[in-house]
């Protein structure tokens, strides 16, 4: 089973990213659970005000890059925080990083595109 790094947005006040306690976390905890998918989860951002600044952190790049060369595949949930991570690394373009739709989604379709996808992403 390939290595997952999920990215998601910014923690929203909880401790951890994609916490139990919101929706996205619900949802993408119980897709990677049912599936017996293990992935590592963080946030390009710490606040909301950085995520509206729509800037990514050197540190949180460098993060990123070393779970890459370490074999993870790259999986950025929603559009937002996917178009600024490419903008991060345009110049570079030292990360493959795969685009799937957000856990908080409110379509059925968008929940299944992103199951369907980390599924295909594990294997």
């Amino acid at each position: 089973m390939a290595k997952l790094l999920i990215i998601g947005g910014y923690p929203k006040g909880y401790k951890e990213p994609f916490s139990y306690e919101t929706r996205s976390g619900k949802v993408l905890r119980r897709i990677l659970s049912s599936h017996n998918i293990e992935a590592l989860l963080m946030d390009l951002w710490g606040s909301r005000h950085e995520e509206e600044m729509g800037r990514i952190k050197p540190e949180v790049i460098r993060k990123i890059q070393r779970r890459y060369r370490q074999g993870y595949r790259i999986i950025v949930v929603g559009r937002y925080m996917y178009n600024c991570l490419m903008k991060a690394i345009a110049k570079s373009r030292s990360i493959d990083i795969h685009y799937l739709p957000h856990p908080a989604s409110r379509t059925n379709y968008h929940r299944r595109q992103l199951e369907h996808g980390l599924i295909q992403l594990s294997m």
